[in-house]
C-alpha cells in the first residue's frame, strides 16, 4: 500500500460494521468514483489500463473511458495526461496515472481477503 499517495490525496481506507470496507476523502467525488470500484477483478483490468497508459502502449487500450459505472453525469478517462475526471459542468480534475495506478493498487489491496 502506497501510503505516501493515499497521505498526498488524503485517502484514507477502514472497515465499518460488519466488515464492510469503505474509503474517505477530502474529496468526496474521489471518494465516490472510487467506491464505486469495489470488485478486485475490475480493478486489476483498470489497473493494467493504466500500466499500458504509462508505458507509452496507449494504442492498446480498449476503452479508455472508466466512467460507464457513474452515470451520465460523471466522465472519468484515461488520457495520455493523466487521468481525468469532473462531473457534467464543472472543470476537469486531472490526477497524474502513476499516482491513480498506486491509489487503486492500495484500494485493490485493502479490498481483497486480509486486507
Amino acid at each position: 500500500m502506497n501510503k505516501q499517495v493515499l497521505m498526498q490525496y488524503n485517502i484514507e481506507f477502514y472497515k465499518g460494521v460488519e466488515g464492510i470496507k469503505f474509503l474517505n476523502s477530502e474529496s468526496n467525488w474521489l471518494s465516490t468514483y472510487l467506491y464505486i470500484y469495489r470488485d478486485v477483478d475490475t480493478l486489476t483490468d483498470f489497473i493494467n489500463d493504466l500500466d499500458l497508459a504509462i508505458n507509452d502502449n496507449f494504442n492498446q487500450i480498449i476503452d479508455p473511458d472508466w466512467s460507464s459505472r457513474m452515470g451520465e453525469y460523471w466522465n472519468a478517462h484515461i488520457t495520455s495526461l493523466g487521468f481525468e475526471i469532473w462531473q457534467n459542468g464543472t472543470e476537469k480534475t486531472t490526477i497524474p496515472l502513476i499516482d491513480m495506478r498506486e491509489i487503486l493498487i492500495s484500494w485493490k489491496e485493502f479490498l481483497e481477503p486480509g486486507g
